[in-house]
């Protein structure tokens, strides 16, 4: 209720009391419909494949008409772009969440910490596999400008890996002479097999956490100060 509300200080507004009834306004109308949309859009390319998938089994999914999803997107490509973004945030809210405020002080911790993010993503892959069959392998052949989109996913996963590498260095539990960008995308990178593997379905937990430390054994013990 704005200052200039006639309603009076002593009385109080009723109808503020009461949860407002009726379509929400317009635009929140269509910032909903186009996240459906793409939501679908993504569980559809998922299951069926970018390829094989129409813009009818989209709207079919969906329930709405053919027209509706063309008053959005301009057509299956268009659609794709936000579909990938929404995958990368998936894993990207993953890591992100799973990093936190960063590992405490020591090498130990920091394999810890290390290792709670790589099965933070993992879990978000074996959740969703088609994600990374869209990541992967779909999403890189449909076009450059695509391709050169998911570089620049790999890139930033480059760097975040990197950044937390010069933090270890930087406290003295990491070898000073490291190259972090290598290391840092050689680690991310071998999660790929494991992931794959999911794509013929669930490790599970006890799996995954095999596939971690025999990753982590690998490298962080080599990097080791």
């Amino acid at each position: 209720m704005t200052s200039d509300s006639p309603i009076s200080a002593d009385r109080p507004d009723k109808d503020a009391e009461r949860p407002k009834r009726g379509r929400p306004p317009r635009a929140e109308v269509a910032v909903q419909r186009r996240r459906e949309l793409v939501e679908t859009a993504y569980a559809v390319f998922s299951e069926k494949g970018y390829a094989a998938a129409g813009v009818n089994d989209i709207t079919e999914r969906l329930g709405v008409a053919t027209g509706t999803f063309y008053r959005y997107f301009d057509g299956k490509r268009d659609i794709l772009d936000h579909v990938i973004d929404l995958g990368v945030e998936k894993l990207f809210e993953a890591a992100r969440t799973a990093w936190g405020d960063g590992p405490p002080p020591g090498f130990d911790p920091f394999v810890a910490h290390v290792r709670a993010v790589g099965d933070a993503i993992m879990a978000t892959v074996e959740a969703e596999p088609g994600m990374i069959q869209m990541l992967l392998f779909e999403g890189t052949s449909v076009d450059r400008e695509l391709t050169a989109r998911l570089l620049t996913v790999h890139e930033t996963l480059t760097e975040f890996t990197a950044a937390a590498l010069d933090q270890g260095i930087a406290r003295g539990y990491l070898r000073p002479d490291l190259d972090t960008r290598i290391i840092g995308r050689s680690i991310y990178m071998m999660l790929s097999p494991s992931m794959i593997d999911m794509m013929n379905g669930p490790l599970g937990p006890e799996t995954r956490a095999r596939h971690l430390d025999a990753i982590l054994d690998l490298i962080l013990h080599g990097v080791r100060a």
